[in-house]
């Protein structure tokens, strides 16, 4: 009896070393393939940022030339606007010279 029991029991602790052996390599092959899966992200998370910086440095390129048209557009109104103040005063200014003529004449007759 003895024998048996001393027979079983070395091959409970063989069964037992067996599967602490199949369990320390299951865990190393989980850990590679985690480490793979981890590297594998962050090779498509860097691609991803350097697409999305891609981008953003086209639409921050696109927004400044848009404020540049719309700046050039604007000064263009605004020399527009003084051009036609500057004819208006003139204008002004010739009347007013003609006006004050006239007056004058009317005075001295």
């Amino acid at each position: 009896m003895d024998t048996v029991r001393r027979e079983i029991h070395e091959r409970m602790d063989t069964v037992r070393r067996e599967i602490h052996e199949r369990m320390d390599t299951v865990r190393i092959e989980i850990q590679e393939k985690m480490d793979t899966v981890r590297s594998e992200i962050h090779e498509r998370m860097d691609t991803v940022r350097i697409e999305i910086q891609k981008q953003i440095d086209t639409v921050k390129c696109e927004i400044q030339e848009r404020m540049d048209t719309v700046r050039r557009e604007i000064q263009k109104q605004m020399d527009t606007v003084r051009r036609k103040i500057k004819e208006r005063m003139d204008t002004v200014r010739s009347e007013i010279h003609d006006r004050i003529y006239t007056v004058r004449s009317e005075i001295q007759e």
